[in-house]
């Protein structure tokens, strides 16, 4: 939507808060568990009736934990989620402005000027339900050519105007600032996988593990939510055809076998190689065999 509507004259801002799970009214939150989500509300409160003991590391002082939610708590996000419900109900207008929610990242598409009138609601609003906007710490993604209008627009907040910013684990703005982007996490895939490989040599069940249960997600995570830059990650199917998967069973592949191996779908192009690569003898058939049996 944004790269549709940005030419336009529309900008996406994204908001910042400060100590934002901390900050947040418990009563408040409890309350709207159970008006809000009345299934859950009993095990809410039970498990933030009391005041859990902080303790300081190096000193004999504890502190209560009285308000926010609680970091390591498996409902943390949810609870924190019915906090702020509220607050973004009030904010909905979905006739001038289109905003998102993720826990305390807060975001709103729009043009600029009624992107300042939600801002400004937000920096009113906001504190009355425990989130407290930071605009000098926050971004508007704006076209190349409103650079110049947006900063006239948000001059009094101190936003930082940009053409392109990190956004829920994607990018959104310029195909360059993309790129840019891009690189620099391939840059340290790359480096994980030399990591891997070298790994691999003597543990290869946990090399192949971390590759297929970790490492992998995370470029194939990026990859369904940047679309247009595939070639991009050429660099990374190099390295897993010539250096990562040679190393991990030992052997030396034919250039048809890397092209093959180069694919998506790394568990199946494994099964391959055992079937039919017949020259890896018994050199690590068992450890491969022993692998195959983790991924599933």
């Amino acid at each position: 939507m944004f790269e549709d509507l940005s030419g336009d004259g529309w900008g996406l801002l994204l908001i910042d808060a400060s100590n934002a799970f901390n900050s947040i009214s418990r009563t408040a939150c409890l309350w709207n568990a159970r008006v809000l989500w009345p299934r859950c509300s009993r095990f809410l409160f039970n498990s933030y009736q009391g005041f859990a003991v902080l303790f300081i590391a190096g000193s004999k002082v504890t502190l209560l934990s009285r308000e926010g939610v609680t970091q390591g708590d498996p409902l943390a996000m949810l609870f924190y989620g019915i906090g702020v419900l509220p607050l973004t109900r009030k904010l909905k207008k979905p006739d001038l402005w289109k905003q998102n929610w993720y826990a305390d990242d807060s975001a709103c598409l729009g043009q600029f000027a009624l992107l300042r009138q939600w801002l400004q609601l937000l920096v009113d609003e906001g504190p009355k339900f425990g989130y407290f906007p930071e605009p000098d710490k926050s971004y508007l993604v704006v076209h190349p050519d409103f650079i110049e209008e947006a900063k006239d627009h948000f001059k009094d907040f101190k936003i930082n105007i940009v053409t392109g910013q990190r956004f829920l684990g994607g990018f959104i703005g310029s195909s360059t600032d993309t790129k840019t982007w891009l690189h620099n996490k391939i840059t340290t895939w790359l480096k994980a996988i030399a990591r891997l490989t070298s790994a691999s040599v003597d543990y290869p069940q946990a090399a192949f593990t971390s590759f297929t249960k970790s490492l992998q997600n995370e470029w194939s995570f990026v990859q369904r939510v940047l679309l247009g830059f595939e070639t991009e990650f050429s660099l990374i199917k190099e390295a897993i055809r010539n250096e990562f998967l040679p190393t991990l069973f030992s052997i030396n592949l034919s250039e048809q076998e890397k092209i093959y191996c180069a694919g998506q779908h790394v568990l199946q192009d494994l099964v391959y190689l055992i079937q039919f690569k017949q020259h890896v003898g018994n050199m690590r058939t068992l450890e491969l065999q022993h692998i195959l049996s983790l991924s599933h």
